[in-house]
């Protein structure tokens, strides 16, 4: 599975995220139909239960229909914990963009509320979506430093060109730092690797299956010394004649000279 199956399976999920936190915005800024009033407190709360009930109910949904359909692709574990981080990533990047675009559209009449409504946003996604982290002992993050630093350049120039304009550089801040969080945290996920725990059955780190013997997923290992599956190796062999390392590039003659990896199956036996 490449990240364009998983953008596809994420597509109709964040979508409806990000429809639940504009009805959940839109609750807070100025409309025709309704003219603020700060001694109306029925109406005031009404909209903030409104408000929580849209961010509930879309995040819950969405992630619900996420496992669902990686459960149903009967994708591996690494797989699944990697498309739920750059799902929570998505939906944190919303949780910044949207007050953004809403708030240069149109006047928020409760400012003092974006803060909860914001960080209540934060914490149901990494809620309902961080449940999958328990799978893995750690994600190692890779560093890149021009993405970075471009992202970082981006936000700093955004920020220099509005602050003057905006109508709450407190919210405008604020909603930029969480943009810029999860852009970060995007490019993480993508580019990072995730450790199984030990109790974890070991798997290939180019298809993503687990090494079993049952089903000839035996690990092979190359002349560089990276393990994949044989499957994998075949694969590598026949597109590329030689088999070239998916990690270091290091290219290794034909297949019938790789070793097989016994004794990591032997491991997974045990």
């Amino acid at each position: 599975m490449n990240y364009k199956d998983i953008l596809n399976i994420l597509s109709l999920p964040l979508l409806a995220i990000a429809a639940s936190f504009i009805h959940a915005w839109w609750a807070l800024c100025k409309n025709e139909n309704f003219q603020p009033d700060t001694s109306d407190s029925i109406e005031y709360a009404y909209r903030i239960v409104r408000t929580i009930g849209c961010l509930l109910m879309g995040i819950a949904l969405s992630c619900d229909s996420i496992g669902q359909e990686l459960i149903r692709l009967r994708v591996s574990k690494t797989v699944l914990i990697r498309t739920f981080l750059i799902a929570k990533n998505l939906g944190v990047l919303s949780t910044g963009v949207i007050p953004l675009i809403l708030m240069s559209l149109f006047e928020i009449v409760y400012p003092s509320v974006c803060f909860p409504v914001l960080a209540l946003q934060i914490v149901l996604i990494e809620t309902f979506f961080s449940k999958h982290g328990t799978k893995y002992s750690h994600f190692a993050s890779k560093q890149n430093n021009l993405i970075d630093g471009l992202l970082f350049a981006i936000y700093t120039y955004f920020l220099y060109f509005w602050i003057d304009s905006a109508p709450f550089k407190d919210i405008l801040i604020i909603c930029s730092t969480v943009t810029l969080w999860a852009a970060i945290g995007i490019r993480n996920a993508i580019q990072g690797e995730v450790i199984l725990r030990e109790d974890q059955p070991p798997e290939c780190e180019t298809c993503y299956r687990e090494f079993t013997e049952k089903f000839l997923k035996i690990p092979v290992i190359l002349q560089c010394g990276h393990t994949i599956c044989n499957e994998c190796v075949i694969h590598l062999s026949v597109k590329y004649k030689n088999i070239p390392c998916p990690f270091c590039k290091f290219v290794t003659g034909e297949d019938e000279r790789c070793p097989k990896n016994w004794a990591l199956l032997h491991v997974i036996r045990q």
